[in-house]
Formats: C-alpha cells, sequence, structure tokens
C-alpha cells in the first residue's frame, strides 16, 4: 500500500486524534491500562508535535496531582516512555497494600466474592510490576480462604 493510501487510512480509523479532549482521555486511559508511552510514537499517532503531547502530559500531571494525588506520570527510562506510578507517598505502597490483604484474609469478614472484589480493589493500587508479587505472596491464602459462617455481606449495610 502507498503512502498516501496508507495515510488515509490512518486518518479513517483516528478521526479524533486532532481533539484535545479525545488525545488526553486516550493518554489517560492508555496510562491507566499500564502503557509506557512514548512522546515521539504519540505525536505520530495524533498527529501533533511532541511538544504538543508534552503540554497534554503536564496537563494531566496537573490534574492527577490535584484530584489522585497517589498517582503520579513518571519517565521509564527502561521502558522508554511515560507510565503511572502508583507509589506515591499518599497512596499505599506495595508492603502496605500486602500488610492489608494479610489482615483482611486472615480476619476473614466476607463472602469469597466480597473479599475477591476487595483484594482486586487493593491490589489496583499498586504497579503492574509489584502487582505480580503481593498476588503471589497472598495467593495461597486466597486459595484456601474460608468464608465466614454467617456467609452474608456485611457491606452493603454500612
Amino acid at each position: 500500500m502507498g503512502t498516501f493510501y496508507r495515510e488515509v487510512a490512518i486518518m479513517q480509523t483516528d478521526t479524533h486524534a486532532d481533539n484535545r479532549s479525545y488525545r488526553l482521555l486516550d493518554l489517560y486511559k492508555r496510562l491507566q491500562q499500564g502503557e509506557a508511552l512514548s512522546k515521539r510514537e504519540l505525536a505520530d499517532k495524533y498527529r501533533v508535535s511532541e511538544k504538543t503531547v508534552q503540554r497534554d502530559i503536564e496537563g494531566l500531571r496537573e490534574y492527577l496531582a490535584g484530584e489522585q494525588s497517589y498517582l503520579e506520570i513518571v519517565y521509564d527510562k527502561e521502558a522508554g516512555g511515560y507510565r503511572i506510578s502508583r507509589e506515591s507517598a499518599e497512596g499505599l505502597q506495595p508492603e502496605e497494600v500486602f500488610a492489608v490483604c494479610k489482615i483482611l484474609l486472615e480476619s476473614r469478614p466476607f463472602p469469597k466474592a466480597v473479599m475477591q472484589r476487595l483484594l482486586g480493589k487493593l491490589l489496583s493500587q499498586v504497579s503492574r510490576e509489584k502487582r505480580d508479587v503481593v498476588e503471589k505472596l497472598i495467593a495461597q491464602e486466597t486459595h484456601h480462604y474460608t468464608e465466614p459462617q454467617h456467609g452474608r455481606d456485611v457491606i452493603p449495610a454500612l
């Protein structure tokens, strides 16, 4: 396929790329999914300059600093791009998530489905790399979890 047709195909599949709101939401979604994003690749995808991408990233950084202070956009040299770090001082550190998970599992306060949902929410606060480690550390307790005798979900009563 020629260059012209490739460009037309890109424009047809990515009609929102020139819209700043779309760019910001797409950046945020991709960062939340754990991707490491390169300025060059983003500039090509959105058909903007790297400076524009940098402004978009700075805008997201400012938003996260004010709204979700446990999330921070950082440059990851190994990955060669920007990613979200969930380990700021105000969020839970991986070892703290591990400790809370262990306490919950050992106290057996909830039915298994509720416990799985809560553990999932706690684990989502940890970066992907460290989440795997925490999951492995609590895997046996999770697998052998015994529900309380009452078997009811007490959370809706709160």
